[in-house]
Parts: structure tokens; sequence; C-alpha cells
């Protein structure tokens, strides 16, 4: 039995038309998503408070596989 936590990396993406949805890698795509966080869930929802630097983030994210749907553009349009 294996007692230690295991981190696995699996990298998803795929296209569809204009659209393409992929994990997110790189810093600039982070970056992206958290803003997109803090306008729904700080600026709209107000279910958080509003930060400075408009990113919301929390202890999740340093695991957790973060996945986004992006316009032909390249921009975030969904985040999950």
């Amino acid at each position: 039995m294996n007692d230690g936590a295991r981190q696995e990396s699996r990298r998803i993406e795929f296209c569809d038309g204009e659209l393409l949805l992929k994990s997110l890698e790189s810093e600039g795509e982070l970056r992206q998503a958290y803003h997109l966080r803090h306008r729904v869930f700080a600026e709209t929802l107000k279910w958080v408070p509003e930060r400075q630097d408009r990113l919301e983030s929390d202890v999740y994210d340093a695991w957790s596989t973060s996945i986004g749907l992006f316009s032909h553009q390249q921009l975030l349009a969904w985040y999950g």
C-alpha cells in the first residue's frame, strides 16, 4: 500500500471549431483564470472580498488541474 500522495499530470487539449479546451499550464494562462475567478466571485457575486491584485485563488490551486476554454484569439472564455 502506498501511503504517499502521488501527483499525476495529464495534459488535456482538443478543438471544436473556433474553440480550444485545454489544461492551463503557463503562468499567463493561470493569471487569466484567477482574474476571471475574481471578476465572477469577488466583483459580481460578492462571495469573496475583492483583492487589489484582482486575482482570486485558493489553497486547492496548488495541486489541482485547471481547465480553460479559449476562443480563437486565445482569450480565456471559461475556467473550471
